[in-house]
């Protein structure tokens, strides 16, 4: 049940829980459980060296896990957005994506989730911003494009914009959409002809 419930807490489904996601977790609670085993029946020292010993193979098994885990793609997105982000000027919200605070340490462009617990984007708001340019780049993750709530954003999305999901790596796609807004690149071509004048 509590391997169940953390699969869940982290968006895991069936296919990611792997046999290093089973083991790290079953370190992790039959850690929990000799501790308190420990802690009543042993004497101090070899309870702290029991501790200490599975508290550094459950660390050890999260860390496996961590590092086999298959990472989303976003310095490769990052790489696709910056030729139309640069223009922009770092404080302004520019664009919008899951983990949003990732692309905003590749990219140094501020950036905002879909959906959170304390904003919604609404649909006529999303296609205020599209037409004036306001956000300039937007990613969909797996969980994104199935999100009732936001599929008909993403056609929205793909009828005005850009799409350069294609541009991804096919190994790293991963259900993964990306889309630059038409009126930035627009906006970004009359910046850089100014900038010539």
């Amino acid at each position: 049940m509590l391997l169940i419930g953390a699969a869940h807490a982290r968006g895991l489904k069936r296919d990611d829980i792997t046999p290093v996601y089973v083991g790290a977790h079953t370190l992790g609670v039959g850690g929990a459980w000799l501790l308190a085993y420990a802690a009543a029946r042993l004497e101090r020292a070899r309870a702290t060296a029991l501790i200490g010993g599975l508290s550094a193979l459950s660390l050890a098994g999260f860390g496996a896990y961590e590092l086999t885990a298959p990472q989303p793609p976003y310095k490769e997105i990052s790489e696709i957005l910056r030729p139309y982000l640069e223009p922009l000027p770092p404080g302004h919200e520019s664009f919008i994506s899951p983990r949003y605070k990732v692309l905003q340490l590749y990219l140094f462009r501020n950036g905002r989730y879909w959906q959170s617990f304390y904003t919604e984007l609404r649909p006529e708001t999303l296609v205020a911003s599209i037409a004036s340019g306001e956000y300039c780049a937007f990613v969909f993750g797996p969980e994104e494009r199935e999100d009732p709530r936001l599929v008909q954003m993403e056609r929205d999305i793909a009828l005005q914009a850009l799409d350069l999901s294609a541009e991804l790596p096919e190994g790293a796609r991963g259900g993964f959409r990306v889309f630059v807004n038409r009126a930035c690149m627009q906006e970004g071509a009359k910046g850089s002809r100014h900038a010539e004048g």
